[in-house]
């Protein structure tokens, strides 16, 4: 990312000046922060500070033994940090895309000095432009449509957009959030490792957490249709103290199948569940339905995606994309013969003919 100058004006007056400040941006790289880019192979050491970059979905409740073991702690400082973890919203958390015009920065000069020499620009205004502009080294600056509107009508700065000093049209930039500007500073000048949050969650289930395979998911359905709400308590404790990595796949199914008890039980509210749910991205313990597109979309989004899921997931919703239509993950692909069978018409449709020219 490079850091930019982005002018923005006044809705009635071009040389009112809204905003004219530092920026964060790229052209074209929605959802891609080079700085932020973490490894994967790491362990927590003796007396680490972790700082989390916003968009993570650690559960914090299940650091505490490792933290424990390890003598370590959270900060809210990231410059105190010696790992940083970053997850895969993170991005998305601290970044907006924001469709900007570029003026190049000589062009821009000759606007502000033509605006100052007609008196449009007030002297401190124009000085303190002049000054962010002295330390400038981008060729070009960003603006808003009204800036860039101006430049292209008004007669003194038609050579301007004549000469294509000043782009036809706006362009889409990934924007650090003015919010987490000084957070991203931070991040360009810290000397601390940044870590990828999966690799984290890995570590804090450990083998003691449980792994929730098939036959124990027929276990926890069994005891979620139960009429005794003292299985579904059961059934939500073990959901919350499993490995999330692992048995992600059926944590879905199960919050699929039965989030409607999940919501009803006063339990949902219990700290390790509240944990769970924050990692498979509920806004709520009370909002959390996954549908089938759901359920692939976290996979993916987790990492954990494979052929046998998608084969056990066609054949658990097949029935239902044939009733229902196709869905956002879920495509209806055409029915077809057996090649022999496809081989055999074609072969007797050749030999019919053949006969039909011979008859001729």
């Amino acid at each position: 990312m490079k850091k930019y100058l982005y002018i923005g004006i006044d809705n009635y007056d071009p040389f009112i000046f809204d905003r004219i400040n530092w920026i964060y941006a790229s052209k074209g790289t929605y959802g891609k922060i080079p700085a932020l880019s973490p490894i994967t192979d790491y362990t927590i050491g003796q007396n680490e500070k972790i700082y989390f970059m916003p968009g993570t979905n650690v559960p914090r409740v299940k650091l505490k033994d490792i933290f424990a073991q390890t003598k370590s702690k959270t900060t809210r400082d990231i410059s105190e940090a010696t790992k940083i973890i970053v997850g895969n919203k993170t991005p998305d958390a601290i970044s907006d895309t924001i469709w900007y015009y570029e003026i190049e920065t000589e062009a821009f000069k000759k606007v502000i000095n033509y605006a100052y020499g007609e008196g449009r620009l007030e002297t401190r205004h124009y000085d303190d432009i002049m000054q962010l502009l002295s330390v400038y080294t981008e060729e070009i600056l960003l603006a808003d449509y009204r800036f860039a509107r101006y430049v292209k009508l008004h007669t003194p700065f038609k050579e301007i957009a004549q000469e294509g000093k000043i782009s036809t049209g706006s362009e889409y930039y990934t924007q650090i959030k003015d919010n987490y500007t000084e957070a991203y500073e931070d991040v360009l000048q810290s000397k601390s490792v940044f870590c990828c949050e999966q690799t984290l969650i890995g570590l804090v289930n450990g083998d003691d957490s449980t792994t929730i395979d098939p036959a124990m998911y027929e276990s926890l359905n069994e005891m979620f249709q139960s009429r005794d709400t003292d299985n579904v308590v059961v059934a939500m404790e073990i959901m919350a103290n499993s490995n999330y990595q692992e048995s992600l796949y059926y944590l879905c199914l199960l919050f699929e199948a039965h989030y409607n008890k999940i919501s009803d039980q006063r339990s949902r509210n219990h700290v390790n569940f509240k944990s769970l749910c924050n990692y498979m991205g509920f806004s709520s313990p009370s909002y959390c339905s996954m549908s089938k597109d759901d359920i692939v979309n976290l996979l993916i989004e987790k990492e954990v995606f494979n052929s046998l899921m998608a084969l056990d997931l066609l054949k658990r919703y097949s029935a239902e994309v044939k009733d229902r239509g196709e869905s956002e993950c879920f495509k209806i692909s055409k029915i077809t013969l057996k090649d022999e069978a496809l081989n055999y018409l074609a072969n007797t449709q050749v030999k019919k003919n053949e006969s039909v020219a011979d008859s001729q």
